[in-house]
């Protein structure tokens, strides 16, 4: 990546459980924020507070070619309130390796 970025996270995956964090991320084509875990490509609609709302919401939005871009801190606050951002990752903490199948280029 060219730039410094921040990642944010509402939590632990519930498929991958510690293996994997859900981060909020952001339609390239329509700006819509969504979770999603870079270890298994799960990815669900808002921030969940147990399995069946989890199952309840859960979408897949890169089936139909939609890729990724990190939103800010204030885009996501915009859309959720802040309790909903659980941790801060620095981007090389997790890195391309994890990301680059994701994003919009």
């Amino acid at each position: 990546m060219s730039s410094p970025v921040t990642l944010y996270s509402a939590g632990d995956c519930p498929v991958c459980l510690w293996l994997g964090a859900m981060f909020f991320a952001k339609s390239h084509v329509d700006g819509a924020l969504f979770l999603m875990c870079p270890h298994c490509g799960i990815t669900c609609a808002r921030p969940f507070r147990d399995v069946e709302q989890f199952i309840e919401d859960k979408i897949n939005r890169f089936t139909s070619g939609v890729r990724m871009v990190f939103p800010t801190r204030e885009e996501i606050l915009a859309v959720v309130p802040e309790r909903d951002i659980v941790r801060e990752y620095p981007y090389e903490e997790w890195g391309d390796d994890w990301f680059k199948s994701y994003l919009a280029t």
